[in-house]
């Protein structure tokens, strides 16, 4: 199920890339009261890991011979730049952080290692 999952991923990485890109700027911009709380400690720190892990996961597809480097720093940079949005866009009562730029990267980091591993795993029944 895995490999069928990765595989599925594989054929359809730009398109998903793209809509995952959508979604994040929607949902990181989005004004702050219109935003559930939740009251689990570091739960921002969580989603920040999930939606540039998967960011990053999403964007190795894309690279010829997996970019790592490359990859990781378009993941912490799109990071960086809503930081800045959320910074100077004050109207959205966000502020920037630079502990969720942490969080970014840190996310990036697993979820790359994630995509590394099943790559390794799924080669011989890639297509």
């Amino acid at each position: 199920m895995l490999q069928q999952l990765f595989l599925f991923i594989q054929k359809r990485a730009k398109s998903l890339t793209f809509l995952w890109t959508l979604l994040v700027f929607y949902l990181c911009l989005m004004p702050q009261r219109k935003i559930a709380h939740i009251p689990i400690v570091g739960i921002d720190k969580v989603v920040h890991i999930l939606f540039f892990g998967i960011f990053m996961f999403l964007l190795l597809f894309n690279m010829k011979k997996a970019k790592w480097i490359v990859s990781f720093l378009i993941a912490t940079l799109l990071g960086c730049l809503i930081e800045l949005l959320q910074y100077y866009f004050t109207s959205l009562g966000r502020s920037g952080d630079w502990k969720d730029i942490l969080a970014d990267a840190l996310g990036a980091i697993i979820f790359g290692f994630l995509h590394y591993i099943l790559a390794n795993k799924y080669k011989n029944h890639q297509h």
